[in-house]
């Protein structure tokens, strides 16, 4: 006689009722875990939580769109500056709101490219400086770029303030020509045309780097202006005159609004040779009165005057002596 299942809980082994449960039977959705294991798989989660919020904010800051804090001492100057002056006139200006509300402006800047765990400037010099002083974090927006990228980024910045000079604008835009970058990058960069880019280069290029050292950033003084002082020295001899005068005292005393109307007004001097001196340039003449050297600027020659009683004896020794003179004349030893 068959047992009969007396608990009602378990299906005979073979029967249909013990086929239709084990369909219905399903592992848990659920892993309990506990003691040291627990702990294991926890920590784990955590790793991997943690580095992947790590890969979303550096691919974040390589796309430039987080902004970060970060110590100015790790930042160096880019490759090329677009200012003649960091500390202008807006400079103590600017560091007295950043002092008193912060610096609500980021500046742009990319990781060193030679050097690991430092940041190079994109543009923000003036800013970076000033969190230095006040011994305040940066804050930044980093992205990585290429140097063609920086110089765009660079220059696009300068086009939308108006604090940046003509001069500092034609300066920078020689130094990318100097440093290789095809008129496309330098037009992109300052957002200029073509013929405005050669005007800018050709103004430039004839302004001394002194009379820049001595004008600084002029920035009331425009294209024009600049036009006209540099068709001044495009005569060497306007260039030398002025070079020589910036040495005097009375250009040293001059205040700096008023040094590009000083050097204009000195190039523009029309230096003429009075007729009294202008055959007799230079003049040289022996104690004894017998011999003379007149110089003449207007025929570009020199005269030698000699006694007629000691002339045959003081010509033939002139022309024993002139060979060794010349030669020490083209050695550069006179």
């Amino acid at each position: 006689m068959a047992r009969k299942n007396t608990l009602g809980l378990i299906p005979p082994i073979g029967s249909s009722d013990a086929l239709n449960t084990a369909q219905h039977v399903r592992p848990s959705q659920t892993f309990r875990t506990g003691g040291a294991l627990g702990s294991v798989a926890k920590s784990l989660g955590s790793l991997a939580e943690t580095a992947s919020k790590a890969d979303e904010l550096e691919k974040a800051l390589k796309a430039g769109t987080v902004i970060v804090e970060i110590d100015p001492q790790l930042i160096d100057d880019a490759f090329v500056r677009d200012r003649l002056e960091t500390k202008d006139d807006g400079y103590e200006e600017l560091k007295a709101a950043i002092e008193k509300s912060g610096q609500l402006s980021p500046i742009l800047v990319r990781p060193h490219p030679t050097v690991t765990g430092r940041y190079q400037i994109a543009f923000g010099h003036r800013r970076v400086m000033i969190c230095r002083e006040l011994h305040r974090a940066v804050k930044a927006s980093v992205k990585d770029m290429t140097d063609h990228e920086l110089v765009v980024a660079l220059g696009q910045e300068n086009s939308m303030r108006t604090d940046l000079s003509f001069l500092e604008r034609a300066l920078f835009a020689q130094n990318l020509n100097a440093k290789g970058y095809d008129r496309a990058t330098v037009m992109s960069a300052l957002g200029v045309d073509k013929t405005l880019l050669s005007r800018m280069l050709t103004i430039v290029e004839s302004i001394p780097g002194a009379v820049v050292d001595y004008v600084g950033r002029s920035p009331s003084i425009g294209r024009t202006r600049w036009q006209a002082l540099s068709d001044l020295f495009r005569d060497p001899i306007v260039v030398e005159r002025c070079v020589h005068w910036l040495q005097t005292d009375r250009a040293k005393t001059i205040v700096r609004d008023d040094r590009f109307k000083a050097v204009l007004k000195e190039a523009s001097k029309k230096v003429g040779v009075s007729a009294a001196s202008s055959d007799k340039q230079s003049d040289w003449v022996s104690d004894d009165k017998n011999v003379s050297i007149q110089f003449s600027l207007r025929k570009s020659r020199a005269v030698i005057d000699v006694n007629p009683e000691m002339g045959s004896t003081f010509s033939q020794f002139l022309i024993d002596e002139l060979p060794a003179l010349y030669k020490k004349f083209q050695s550069g030893e006179n």
